[in-house]
């Protein structure tokens, strides 16, 4: 096989497969939604414990006590300065050995199970790359390699985590050394130093990037594994370096693509990341390495035409959504109970600091851009959807976590805002889509725990979690298609429609 063929046939997979490739990606924001559910329970952990032992009610005592106001939204640094050095003593009795350890705990905890997690997805992502390429069903392939493979990836990545760091060290402690005789000195000894440790890091990441790719491929452990991907950047050094020259190019790309979104870039490419730069990648990994283990055989790209697709895709995400919200109003009726559950607590918990901190939505529109704007807030609030959703799978818990966090952040929001009638003209164009698309993405997330829950049971099997995956995508799709008329109200009329009424 040419690297060329490599490429045609992810192009292949990506036309014809997309609803089987994609929702595995999905898992990816899934596990930082999980990572950071752990993150707020021991967040909650430590706010009750201050609260149970009064300290929260004295530091809010010292704080009115203090002789400098606070700042408001649109104070300038100066004034902020002199808050801050004033409040310093009130939040030191927020610093005590129960409050540290908890959260030390918990940091500990979330690292763990988003590595655990991370390694899992990885698996299934990888297995169902090389499911497509053979035509099989990627999403059934997904499920088996995420129970399978899951183990020698972690240690892979863990192994390569350690392998940089100890190259960086290496290449660090000379240059070190040289600054404290000569900063001068020290600069050459870096720029001297910075190439071969780049060379360095760029083999190591090419020798892992296989390694993973040979445990999938080859059914092997870590050691195999290892030694597989070694063999493979030794004996094929052109693929190993167009494969690098790709993964640059497919960066760029999407970097650029992302850059016309100004300062909303930021959030677009990390959606961009999820569908398109890890799996194409993964693919061409996958695919290179394959062709020396068994093979591909990749399916036939669809006669229809890519704008002919992109509106069947449309049509059908529409369609998937309608379905599933009809189908289940309990689910989403619990979801929005969560949500206003969420709301009234963040409305609750704020309370006690009026007067103390104040927010304000003109302050936060300052320096808005209706472009950047929109892109960011349809790029980041489809990113949310999408990992709030995916999550469902750890038995809807973490689905349940985003929507109580996202309505207590709005019902602090509104609590400590100093014009409520401007923040309710801003929220209502927008929210009346927005609102509901993340309600029905915690619906998902639900039904997608109540999948999770029977295939721990034995009641449903790797071909039921599939399905559900592949339905899950589609609603998705309808889901995005709401928040990005959302993001274009948000940006574009929000703002502004409400001004010559309210000033």
């Amino acid at each position: 096989m040419e690297f060329t063929d490599a490429l045609r046939a992810l192009v292949a997979v990506y036309r014809s497969r997309a609803d089987e490739l994609l929702p595995v990606y999905f898992l990816s924001p899934a596990v930082a939604q999980v990572a950071r559910a752990v993150a707020y329970a021991g967040v909650g952990v430590v706010y009750a414990y201050l609260a149970a032992t009064g300290r929260l009610a004295r530091v809010r005592a010292d704080l009115r006590a203090a002789e400098v106001a606070p700042p408001g939204p649109d104070a300038d640094p100066e004034a902020l300065r002199r808050w801050f050095e004033a409040a310093a003593p009130a939040f030191e009795r927020l610093v005590v050995p129960e409050v540290v350890a908890v959260l030390g705990a918990t940091t500990v905890l979330a690292v763990a199970v988003f590595a655990v997690l991370y390694a899992v997805a990885t698996a299934a992502q990888l297995r169902c790359c090389l499911a497509t390429l053979r035509s099989e069903r990627g999403t059934t392939a997904a499920v088996a390699g995420a129970r399978r493979h899951w183990r020698p990836l972690l240690g892979l990545a863990i192994l390569q985590l350690v392998v940089v760091v100890l190259l960086t060290g290496l290449a660090a402690a000379p240059v070190a050394a040289v600054v404290t005789i000569s900063p001068v000195a020290g600069i050459a000894a870096g720029l001297f130093v910075g190439l071969p440790w780049l060379v360095a890091v760029a083999v190591v990441r090419l020798v892992f990037v296989f390694a993973a790719a040979a445990v999938i491929v080859d059914g092997t452990g870590i050691r195999d594994g290892l030694g597989s991907g070694t063999r493979f950047v030794r004996t094929n050094p052109l693929w190993a370096a167009g494969y690098l020259v790709a993964a640059v190019g497919v960066f760029v790309l999407v970097g650029s693509a992302s850059a016309v979104g100004g300062a909303g870039g930021g959030a677009a490419g990390a959606l961009l990341g999820i569908v398109v730069t890890s799996p194409v990648l993964d693919l061409l990994k996958v695919a290179l390495y394959a062709d020396r283990g068994g093979g591909i055989d990749p399916p036939a790209p669809p006669s229809a035409t890519l704008s002919d697709q992109l509106r069947a895709g449309v049509r059908r995400g529409v369609d998937a959504l309608t379905t599933f919200v009809r189908r289940h109003p309990g689910l989403h009726a619990a979801a929005t109970l969560a949500f206003l559950g969420g709301g009234l607590a963040g409305w609750t918990l704020a309370g006690p600091y009026e007067g103390l901190v104040a927010a304000s939505i003109e302050a936060r529109l300052a320096d808005h851009s209706p472009l950047s704007a929109a892109v960011t807030f349809a790029a980041n609030n489809t990113a949310v959807a999408v990992g709030s959703a995916a999550s469902g799978l750890a038995f809807g818990v973490p689905s349940v976590v985003a929507l109580l966090f996202n309505g207590t952040l709005f019902g602090v929001l509104a609590r400590l805002e100093v014009a409520p009638a401007v923040l309710a003209a801003f929220v209502a164009p927008h929210g009346l889509v927005e609102i509901p698309a993340l309600l029905v993405a915690g619906a998902l997330g639900l039904s997608l725990g109540g999948t999770g829950w029977r295939a721990l049971t034995g009641d449903a099997g790797r071909t039921d979690v599939a399905a559900a995956l592949e339905r899950a995508f589609w609603v998705l799709v309808g889901v995005a298609l709401m928040l990005a008329v959302a993001g274009a109200v948000e940006g574009l009329f929000s703002p502004y429609y409400f001004r010559p009424f309210l000033g």
